[in-house]
């Protein structure tokens, strides 16, 4: 059986993590469960070990926040394992999960990190999207060309995310999302480890991906292997945009320097609506009627808080109506405007 270490962040989402790990021990399979603790608050700490109480866990609780980056270092390097699976609070593995993503690794010596196919419910109805690499030129065409590049590459996109969401075998991707991932330890030797701890949150997937793939390790895709995220649901503490911003940027500077000067030279004016949009509040129960040109076949509905529909989730259907899946209805926020498309699928 392969050694491997699950970690797990916590802030402030004692109850999310405890569904987190409790879909970790169902799967059956004799793994370390590492929980570390950034809420700095005692309380919060309390509600931790009591819910995880039953399920074996280790929690590491410092009183401080470490940052996502620096607290998945810290389980990292105290709890050595063949195999690291790195898991968000807010998402949870559905069954055999875990023993596919091992037995892929093992059959894939040169994989070093692999993901599950993940939705946004338990009904798997609501895909979510594959994570797109950050890309300077395309940051610097989007600043020069505007929306009309925002619709080229929002099309571009969809193409890839159909491919994504439709493959039955492992599918090479350039870059896996951090929220469920799999990783080969030697990899990550390789690689100098697992996160740069200057990312203190976001784009910290993005530079491990990088740098994997920089010493021609693989990054896949399993579809055999699935799990739910109900994705940004720990509380905001008020610096998320910021965290973001300065993620961003430190990763550009890291490794596109010369674009992201060239882009910083000019301001990108703010995208226009393409799509037709709804928010949460105003859109109860979740039903969208489906354009008559799309209605005959089946059809693709893709949703997004960005304008431009980059990237997006999806949901595949057929006939006049979507009746959206409550569970990942209830996942949005309502404060948030979502964009969303119907478009037929070919043949």
């Amino acid at each position: 059986m392969p050694d491997i270490t699950v970690i797990i962040v916590n802030f402030f989402t004692a109850r999310l993590c405890r569904r987190a790990v409790r879909s970790v021990r169902e799967q059956g399979m004799k793994v370390k469960v590492v929980v570390v603790d950034n809420s700095v608050d005692p309380e919060e700490v309390q509600c931790l070990r009591s819910m995880l109480e039953p399920f074996d866990v280790e929690i590491l609780a410092d009183g401080k926040n470490l940052g996502f980056s620096r607290a998945c270092n810290q389980a990292f390097q105290r709890y050595p394992a063949e195999f690291i699976l790195l898991l968000n609070p807010d998402a949870r593995l559905l069954p055999g999960a875990l023993n596919n993503l091992a037995g892929f690794m093992e059959n894939n010596p040169r994989a070093g990190a692999a993901s599950p196919r993940v939705f946004l419910d338990s009904a798997k109805t609501v895909f979510l999207p594959p994570m797109p690499v950050p890309n300077p030129h395309e940051l610097l065409l989007e600043i020069l060309l505007g929306d009309s590049f925002r619709r080229w590459r929002s099309i571009r996109y969809r193409k890839k995310a159909l491919s994504f969401w439709q493959t039955h075998r492992p599918l090479r991707q350039d870059l896996l999302s951090g929220g469920v991932l799999f990783v080969r330890r030697k990899a990550l030797e390789d690689a100098g480890g697992l996160f740069d701890e200057r990312f203190f949150m976001y784009f910290e997937d993005a530079d491990l991906c990088r740098r994997l793939r920089k010493l021609k390790w693989d990054l896949f895709l399993v579809p055999s292997a699935e799990g739910v995220h109900l994705y940004d649901q720990a509380p905001d503490s008020g610096h998320k945009a910021a965290y973001f911003e300065r993620s961003m940027e430190q990763y550009f500077r890291k490794h596109h320097f010369t674009w992201w000067f060239l882009a910083r030279r000019f301001s990108a004016s703010p995208p226009r609506p393409i799509w037709q949009s709804f928010m949460k509040k105003d859109t109860m129960p979740a039903f969208f009627h489906v354009p008559g040109a799309v209605r005959e076949g089946a059809w693709c509905f893709e949703f997004s808080p960005n304008r431009d529909l980059f990237p997006a989730g999806g949901v595949f259907g057929k006939g006049p109506c979507l009746e959206f899946s409550s569970e990942a209805w209830n996942a949005l926020k309502p404060e948030k405007e979502y964009f969303y498309r119907f478009t037929p699928l070919p043949g």
